[in-house]
């Protein structure tokens, strides 16, 4: 043995930063959940979206910020909208889903976001 440890010792000078943080270790909000590139969350939740034939994906669109994924558009009944939902959750590194898609009531126009 070289006399050498390489444990953690919490009561280490380098072990903490002033406020009581390891400097060197970052934790997910969600540990059980790795993080991931956005890019790949946002295909894999559209691939998925797409793949579902009971919706239309054309009407949904999706973003994802830092593992948070956002869905905004039209859904006919409110199982679509759910089923939308879950399957946003589904992708590995998701945090959460922010479900902003609105039911269409029938011969309702589309508002669009220029009010055209």
């Amino acid at each position: 043995m070289s006399g050498r440890s390489d444990s953690f010792s919490p009561s280490s000078p380098a072990a903490h930063d002033e406020h009581g943080h390891r400097p060197d270790l970052e934790f997910a909000s969600e540990p059980d959940r790795p993080a991931r590139a956005d890019e790949r969350i946002l295909e894999e939740v559209s691939a998925s979206l797409a793949a579902d034939v009971a919706l239309d994906a054309s009407r949904i669109e999706v973003s994802v910020v830092d593992g948070d994924v956002r869905l905004t558009g039209f859904v006919d009944t409110a199982a679509q909208k759910r089923e939308a939902r879950n399957r946003a959750r589904r992708p590995l590194g998701v945090r959460r889903v922010r479900n902003d898609l609105r039911i269409m009531v029938p011969g309702e126009p589309i508002a669009t976001e220029t009010g055209q």
